[in-house]
């Protein structure tokens, strides 16, 4: 195998890049100038920089905190009702990445002249797509954020917070029932306290441009860079690769969703593989959902990749995300396409979107083993190229057969 790139290629574009700024603008220029000196054939696609993932992430959030606040109300009185919606609430808390989906299918991300843009930039080998039976897209946002609030903190008020209601829930069942009536009153009061507190504190995170989006998502785009370098001078014979960098999804997946809408047609036979927080030795981790649904062609392509890594002398997992964590193959995954996402699962996660995230916490060894999980992927759907490919979104039948439990 030829010397790995991809850490200097991780190292060039380790800066604080968020979609707007002169940082996003930068990178776009070292990556393309990078799939160019590969002789690869680029393509920019501009497209609006959209506030409703933020929108929709401040409504939820609200929501929430609004029906604590009436569950308290009406507890007095009406208990049951209250253990009831509270109940429900919880049990809604799981699909919240699957209504994100959902919605953004109805909202526009064209460029208008208006407001912050952000591009995609689309790269294919010269003839790659000559007597090909298959594509496969590798994908890596190019991307940084910082937030005010780090990601172990976001995730201790997220689980905090839900358990919090899960006992208040449970709380004005046994009051409905006469139950621990003398001490249920201040119980309940301390427990919306308890809960209404995380809740808030996620209210209130702020997006900045501090990170230098290291691990998060440098180390991806490295590798991206690395394999467009690689495959440009041994061109698989059956499948044709294509190598997608997207913008903004730090910003609510939008480059992901942009793709999709406007290669739609063009995305049979295709598969995809997103790089997302690759870069920790040991430590990679595959997820191949939508939310808590899991096509049959993603799984399909998620058991290749374990395989090509049970082949290299890798171990790969699967992970499940949080509610309101989200990666590129989501808006794919979700239209029934074999989208999977590689990432790393590690301690050094701990430092993602904050000033942290720098190149000492990305090395060349996590790259490598992802490189040849991939190569190796790339290997063995080239020598099995066919595979019947879901063209749509997941209709209400779908989804209920393939709902799994977290």
């Amino acid at each position: 195998m030829a010397k790995l790139k991809a850490l200097e290629y991780a190292r060039l574009i380790a800066f604080p890049r968020l979609s707007g700024t002169s940082g996003e603008e930068k990178a776009l220029s070292l990556i393309t100038e990078t799939f160019k000196k590969s002789g690869l054939s680029i393509r920019e696609e501009r497209f609006r920089v959209s506030l409703f993932p933020r929108i929709f992430q401040r409504i939820s959030l609200s929501w929430l905190i609004l029906l604590l606040l009436f569950s308290k109300l009406i507890a007095s009185h009406h208990p049951l009702i209250a253990s009831l919606l509270l109940f429900t609430v919880i049990s809604l808390i799981p699909f919240s990445n699957l209504a994100f989906l959902f919605f953004m299918k109805f909202v526009s991300i064209k460029d208008s002249g208006k407001g912050k843009v952000s591009k995609n930039i689309i790269a294919h080998l010269a003839g790659g797509e000559k007597n090909k039976k298959a594509r496969l897209y590798l994908i890596a946002h190019y991307d940084s954020k910082s937030q005010s609030i780090s990601l172990p903190a976001r995730i201790f008020c997220l689980i905090s917070g839900v358990t919090a209601m899960l006992l208040l829930a449970t709380c004005y069942l046994l009051q409905s029932f006469q139950i621990f009536l003398s001490a249920s009153s201040l119980l309940s009061s301390l427990l919306t306290v308890i809960a209404l507190t995380p809740f808030t504190i996620l209210f209130s995170i702020r997006t900045g441009n501090k990170s230098p989006g290291a691990l998060d998502n440098a180390g991806g785009i490295g590798l991206l860079l690395e394999l467009a370098g690689v495959y440009s001078k041994h061109q698989p014979e059956n499948l044709e690769l294509n190598f997608v960098a997207t913008g903004a999804e730090e910003l609510g997946l939008l480059g992901a969703f942009v793709f999709l809408r406007e290669h739609r047609a063009e995305l049979e036979n295709s598969y995809f593989i997103n790089l997302d927080g690759i870069g920790v030795k040991g430590k990679l981790r595959i997820n191949s959902r939508a939310g808590l649904i899991s096509n049959r062609s993603s799984k399909k392509l998620a058991s290749i990749m374990v395989k090509a890594a049970q082949e290299v002398g890798l171990c790969l997992r699967s992970f499940h995300l949080l509610p309101g964590v989200m990666m590129d193959h989501l808006p794919l995954a979700g239209a029934g396409l074999p989208a999977i996402s590689l990432s790393c699962i590690s301690k050094r996660g701990r430092w993602i979107h904050t000033e942290n995230d720098r190149m000492d916490l990305v090395d060349a060894e996590g790259l490598r083993e992802a490189n040849l999980i991939i190569q190796k992927t790339v290997e063995w759907l080239d020598n099995h190229p066919s595979q019947s490919i879901v063209r749509r979104w997941l209709s209400i039948p779908q989804i209920m057969s393939s709902l799994r439990v977290l």
